[in-house]
């Protein structure tokens, strides 16, 4: 089976997986998972859908913007459960945020899966950004990000 058409060229590591940050070429690791078996697992094996998985721009703190939001849902609803999301040795998943989003929400209990037993080794490295530090600090040590006063509800 073929890769799926991808939007995103590059993967990192959650921050929370701590320095450096490690980026892999997902069109590298789909062409390394080609021989990997497909398998269904439980939906609730994957982590992932209890981490935020998406950051906007830096600019707004790496908050989505609604437009964001929106694009993100658009992809969710295109996505196509017949492809296997791509998960690590660990269960990081690689490739297939959407697909999963979409399995969990039309209720399905499986997905498909390609999983590689050793990760392959990352693209590159790079120290983690600032900003994205500090929202992971936050959000580990509160279990929710900050509310701005600009945000908050009058």
């Amino acid at each position: 089976m073929s890769a799926p058409r991808h939007h995103v060229e590059y993967v990192s590591s959650p921050p929370e997986w701590g320095p450096p940050l490690r980026i892999w070429d997902v069109h590298r690791l789909w062409q390394l998972a080609e021989e990997l078996p497909i398998i269904e697992i439980p939906l609730s094996e994957i982590q992932d859908l209890e981490r935020v998985g998406w950051y906007g721009d830096p600019i707004a703190y790496g908050r989505l913007t609604i437009r964001e939001v929106a694009a993100h849902a658009k992809r969710i609803n295109e996505a196509n459960l017949a492809h296997p999301i791509l998960l690590s040795a660990s269960g990081f998943l690689f490739d297939g945020l959407h697909r999963a989003a979409k399995a969990w929400m039309e209720g399905r209990s499986c997905i498909l899966v390609k999983r590689f037993a050793v990760d392959p080794e990352p693209d590159r490295v790079r120290p983690i950004p600032e900003w994205l530090t500090s929202l992971s600090e936050k959000r580990l040590a509160t279990g929710c990000d900050e509310i701005s006063p600009s945000m908050s509800p009058r």
